[in-house]
């Protein structure tokens, strides 16, 4: 994350969110020492650079805040979904446990993504760092309404598909999309509609990977807006007991649960007293 985004402390704090229950006492040093590698290992060979550039944000107070925290509530609910999609698609997809299956569904999930691709443009598929640039720096308040769920169905057909890269950068352009068709929705001024999509973007990807305090500091870093960093720890926070109500559990805790449920069904191989092995299974 660190290098990906150049982001050091986003990738620290979310360690920390992670691991900070049981393992971060032992993985502290670490982690730290593994960030300042990667974040100036990124910098020797690009130099220094925001991921998303200086958007203009305008940051207001007062009435506004309660906008704030309608629009993190409506994004972090959704990411909540999402996560819960990519879940199911991937509960859904163990059924197929033959090669021929497998590669059926993987042909499936590319065909059903390239048709998006075809009907709606690049938009469909990628990261979405494009999206999100146009949307803060060059809005024209037209985005089309339905790019929000092209995007959702995307994400989820490449994820499902087992090629998808992470969801970080994915759930910040679903974020940015959903944040500028609330803004329209709801009538915000033009001025403030970069924070509502920057809100939106941190609340998103609350709802995916309940982690209120990394995604507020990864798009603080990528933006360098510290005037909005009230805001937008308000709308993690605010989005973290939204996708509550969808789920309660993170997406990474029950990925982790079914690495565990996975590795527990694998033989167990014991070495005999004699030459031969003995194999037992749970």
């Amino acid at each position: 994350m660190a290098a990906a985004f150049n982001t050091p402390l986003g990738g620290i704090v979310f360690v920390v969110e992670e691991l900070t229950q049981t393992h971060i006492t032992r993985f502290r040093t670490a982690v730290f020492t593994a960030v300042i590698i990667a974040g100036m290992t990124a910098q020797a060979i690009q130099g220094p650079y925001l991921y998303l550039g200086f958007p203009k944000v305008t940051v207001s107070t007062g009435w506004f805040l309660g906008v704030v925290v309608l629009v993190a509530m409506i994004a972090g609910f959704a990411g909540a979904v999402f996560a819960k999609a990519l879940l199911w698609v991937n509960a859904y997809r163990r059924r197929f446990r033959t090669s021929r299956e497998q590669a059926v569904w993987v042909a499936a999930c590319g065909l059903a993504l390239a048709g998006l691709a075809y009907l709606v443009g690049t938009d469909a598929v990628g990261t979405g760092k494009p999206i999100i640039n146009r949307l803060l720096f060059q809005n024209d308040h037209l985005t089309p309404w339905y790019l929000f769920p092209v995007r959702f169905a995307g994400m989820a057909l490449s994820y499902s598909s087992g090629a998808a890269g992470g969801v970080f950068a994915t759930s910040l352009s679903a974020g940015a999309i959903l944040g500028d068709g609330l803004a329209r929705l709801i009538r915000v001024t033009p001025s403030d509609t970069n924070l509502v999509i920057l809100v939106s973007m941190v609340s998103f990807l609350t709802g995916v990977v309940r982690s209120p305090f990394t995604a507020a500091i990864l798009v603080l870093e990528m933006t360098d807006r510290h005037s909005a960093i009230f805001q937008l720890l308000l709308g993690g926070l605010m989005a973290q007991g939204a996708a509550s109500l969808v789920d309660p559990v993170s997406f990474y805790e029950h990925l982790k649960a079914g690495f565990v449920r996975e590795t527990m069904a694998q033989p167990v191989v014991k070495e005999p007293k004699g030459n031969e092995k003995e194999v037992e299974t749970d």
